[in-house]
């Protein structure tokens, strides 16, 4: 009688994470030379949570233009939901942006991410919260259950 087992490996981890990551004093003002660095121009959407556009977008909208980028403000609106992320992407499509800025806290980052695949144009993560982890991951989460992959059980064959 022979048996035969099959098992089911557990998955890799696998950390994907930003190639460049920029971070100090004075980092807002110099987003323009880091888009331009990535060979990015023209339009581009923020997503940025109520406290970032209030802090952020008038240096946005002073420092982008003259190197070429067109900043298309869009209110992140409170949770990273798929919904939010087709209202994002939607956006993006209708101002024909080149690339997707999130900038924020993990959730903003996450849906701006979200849209930014969708769109299939580069994602760049802003955080405005050091606490943050966002700009380290590669995938948006929107809040849904984990999908479970059920392993076989070894059987016996005779």
């Amino acid at each position: 009688m022979a048996m035969t087992a099959s098992y089911c490996s557990p998955p890799l981890a696998v950390l994907a994470s930003p190639g460049r990551y920029v971070q100090g004093s004075g980092a807002t003002h110099r987003l323009g030379t880091e888009l331009k660095r990535l060979g990015i121009q023209g339009p581009v959407l923020f997503v940025a949570g109520a406290h970032a556009r209030q802090q952020l977008e008038a240096i946005w909208r002073s420092t982008l233009p003259p190197l070429g980028l067109e900043p298309v403000v869009q209110p992140f609106g409170g949770e990273c939901t798929a919904a939010e992320i087709e209202r994002l992407t939607a956006a993006g499509r209708r101002y024909r942006v080149v690339a997707v800025v999130g900038a924020g806290g993990g959730k903003t980052i996450d849906a701006a991410r979200g849209a930014a695949h969708d769109l299939d144009v580069p994602a760049i993560s802003a955080p405005t919260l050091a606490s943050t982890d966002a700009p380290c991951s590669s995938r948006p989460h929107t809040g849904a259950r984990a999908v479970a992959t059920r392993c076989p059980r070894p059987t016996d064959r005779s």
